[in-house]
């Protein structure tokens, strides 16, 4: 498993729903290398925006999504983010 695979897959499904990608950004989420996908999505006719943040750590790999309303209510940094999604 490795992070470009992970990142093929999720930008895979984003393409198979019909979705539009408006960005790949390769970032780090704490300590660890990361792409973040923002994509446009449409369904029955709702649309919004988007991320997915793809990482792995250790033997877990990572796609965590963002729709439009949970970006607009994020106040912390993603670094915190992430750490509450943390498998320990």
């Amino acid at each position: 498993m490795d992070l470009e695979t992970e990142r093929d897959t999720c930008l895979g499904a984003i393409y198979e729903n019909g979705d539009d990608v408006t960005y790949v950004k390769k970032t780090t989420v704490d300590g660890n290398s990361a792409y973040i996908i923002g994509s446009s999505y449409y369904y029955q006719g709702d649309e919004g925006e988007q991320e997915y943040v793809v990482f792995i750590e250790g033997d877990y790999a990572y796609d965590i999504l963002f729709t439009t309303d949970d970006l607009s209510l994020i106040q912390d940094d993603i670094d915190t983010i992430i750490y509450s999604f943390r498998v320990d």
